[in-house]
């Protein structure tokens, strides 16, 4: 009984806080993507080529070069937040910088 009045105790002097406003998203704004500017809501998605894969010396894509480059919009399985876990790299190797995914192959 003792600690029941207790733990009640505790709830009753909590404070009570109000949530913070909702301040700006970090997928606001524009960023540089290559040639291409990405919009809010997108990330700029960068594909390099691996040591055999994706290569095309005929387009000036050697070695560990960029094969593509583009805006996409966040997918909904990342709910507002870029990762490896909710993206889809073509040549499996994924990393993540704010809003710049990389992909590569090996």
């Amino acid at each position: 009984m003792l600690v029941l009045v207790a733990v009640f105790a505790c709830q009753q002097d909590a404070p009570k806080h109000t949530p913070p406003p909702p301040g700006p998203s970090p997928l606001d704004g524009d960023i540089p993507c290559g040639t291409k500017t990405c919009h809010s809501n997108q990330i700029c998605m960068t594909e390099t080529a691996g040591h055999t894969c994706w290569t095309d010396p005929d387009a000036g894509i050697g070695e560990y070069g960029i094969h593509a480059q583009y805006c996409m919009d966040v997918p909904p399985a990342c709910h507002g937040v870029p990762s490896c876990d909710c993206m889809r790299c073509m040549g499996g190797m994924c990393g993540v910088d704010g809003r710049n995914i990389g992909c590569g192959c090996y």
